[in-house]
């Protein structure tokens, strides 16, 4: 049996120059896939993730389709937001609005796009019921005055 020694070298060099070839340029241009299937884009560490990006994103739409915002019961019956001292009360203390992690848990821990639009739409909607509140008041109080110009 005759054996082709220069084959086999030709085909260990081919193996070791894409074994190495990927891995380099994979590392240079910051694109690593690992067995999983997890992508890793400027970074090649296991987050756990499917795609990982060390560096900005951008992009023309981002979809949720979990985390959703679920806020809604704030405007269901019986539900009484915070008032604006307590409020103003909490700000004080913890130096941040009440539902809404503090600047230092955010470096530390990051946040939910899904989790953080619903933390967001419910300060908002609570803002709308305060408002729609005031507009009732206002107007009693025009009202008030009105009848008490006509006196």
């Amino acid at each position: 049996m005759k054996t082709n020694v220069n084959g086999i070298w030709k085909l260990f060099f081919i193996i070791i120059f894409l074994f190495f070839s990927t891995t380099i340029f994979s590392q240079t241009i910051g694109l690593h896939v690992d067995q999983s299937g997890n992508v890793g884009i400027g970074t090649i560490a296991d987050t756990g993730y499917k795609l990982s990006v060390n560096g900005g994103i951008i992009a023309e739409e981002v979809k949720v389709i979990t985390d959703v915002p679920e806020s809604d019961y704030v405007f269901g019956e019986g539900y009484k937001p915070a008032t604006l001292s307590e409020v103003e009360e909490y700000v004080k203390v913890h130096k941040h609005l009440p539902g809404i992690p503090s600047a230092d848990e955010f470096k530390k821990n990051g946040y939910s796009v899904g989790k953080m639009d619903n933390m967001l739409l419910k300060q908002v909607e609570e803002i709308m019921l305060h408002l729609i509140d005031l507009e009732k008041e206002n107007k009693m109080l025009s009202a008030e005055i009105d009848s008490l110009k006509n006196k």
